[in-house]
């Protein structure tokens, strides 16, 4: 499940991840007292906790960036569960044979990542706006996919928002506004690029789409 739900997307887990949500590696050694239980109801306890963010992560934590996954109370409760067994051993890794000290990517995650970075959309990757969007118009693929698509951006943002791209970026409201403040810090500059980089991603989106209504 943690790979499915694409956890490491945004979180570090045993080495392996991203640092754009806090690192899960040793989430079961904190301790009960830590989490804040004034906004959920029944015995208070850190197993509660877990339960009913993964439930819905912003109904704990208001500026959190974490998507409300669909999942039945069953596998809630697996997720809980398991993130709370992940603590620190008494005994030195590097003491048991054969065991790796790290996650490591598949030749496949490698391979797929090189071929992205080497792409038209490599900028995308670069800035890390890939953890949570794929841009398939430039081949771009989100391990995760919490956001839409951003192929068709610059149409997307106009009618979502009633606000064009470029405008949308440098003053940016709700869960990218939090992103672009607190996990992704980028310049003006580097916002006005991405722009660009966008509106070329739509281009190709349209020109796809066309071809895809011919042979329709």
């Amino acid at each position: 499940m943690v790979k499915e739900k694409g956890c490491r997307a945004c979180h570090k887990v045993n080495g392996r991840g991203n640092n754009i949500a806090p690192d899960l590696t040793y989430e079961g050694d904190k301790s009960a007292e830590s989490f804040d239980y004034s906004r959920i109801g029944g015995f208070p306890s850190a197993f509660a906790w877990h339960q009913r963010h993964f439930k819905n992560p912003k109904e704990l934590v208001e500026d959190s960036i974490m998507p409300a996954f669909p999942m039945n109370s069953k596998d809630i409760q697996a997720l809980s569960m398991l993130v709370m067994s992940w603590k620190k051993t008494d005994i030195p890794v590097a003491y048991l044979p054969g065991v790796e000290t790290g996650d490591k990517p598949t030749p496949e995650e490698l391979e797929q990542e090189r071929k992205m970075l080497e792409g038209p959309g490599a900028i995308f990757v670069e800035k890390q706006c890939f953890v949570c969007h794929s841009i398939s118009s430039m081949d771009v693929i989100s391990p995760a996919n919490i956001g839409p698509d951003l192929s068709n951006a610059v149409a997307d943002v106009r009618s979502r928002f009633g606000r064009e791209l470029e405008e949308f970026l440098l003053n940016p409201t709700g869960t990218m506004s939090v992103v672009l403040e607190k996990q992704i810090i980028l310049t003006r500059e580097e916002k006005l690029q991405l722009v660009e980089k966008l509106k070329e991603a739509y281009q190709k989106y349209l020109e796809q789409k066309e071809k895809e209504d011919k042979m329709d």
